[in-house]
């Protein structure tokens, strides 16, 4: 953030203004969710905190209208209010895909994929929309031992 004192001068208004708008789009999601990484984590704002997560902990993250829920492989998941999209836009390529519009998975974290749903334990499992198929077909296609 940037602030200005009086008297201000024509040249420095544009210059403040700008510099504390960059700042403030890089660090925020949608409703204020704060959203960095850093070398393999994750920060996130969540009930009034600011809660780290370490991006190998991750199994997937699922939409929720207008939250997103971080599932992590022990412990209780993780509730933000940022967009998908600002998530996304924050993790790893290589490590991190989005296989429907409301779930990104962890690819390390995969355990079985059957149909194009996507298994990553006893009881959890989420689908592969017909929009990301392509995408995850590639992914397993370069990845499968032939």
């Amino acid at each position: 953030m940037d602030y200005l004192l009086k008297p201000i001068s024509y040249a420095r208004f544009p210059e403040g203004g700008k510099q504390g708008a960059e700042s403030r789009r890089i660090t925020r999601g949608r409703g204020g969710g704060i959203v960095r990484t850093t070398a393999g984590h994750l920060f996130v704002k969540s009930e009034y905190k600011l809660i780290r997560i370490p991006l190998a902990d991750i199994a997937y993250i699922e939409s929720m209208h207008e939250y997103i829920k971080i599932h992590l492989t022990a412990g209780k998941p993780v509730m933000t209010m940022i967009s998908m999209k600002s998530v996304e836009a924050h993790l790893p390529a290589d490590r991190f895909m989005r296989v429907h519009r409301s779930f990104i998975v962890n690819l390390e974290r995969i355990t079985v994929i059957e149909r194009f749903r996507i298994h990553f334990g006893d009881n959890e499992s989420i689908p592969v929309s017909d929009q990301y198929k392509a995408a995850f077909q590639e992914y397993i296609d370069k990845n499968m031992v032939p």
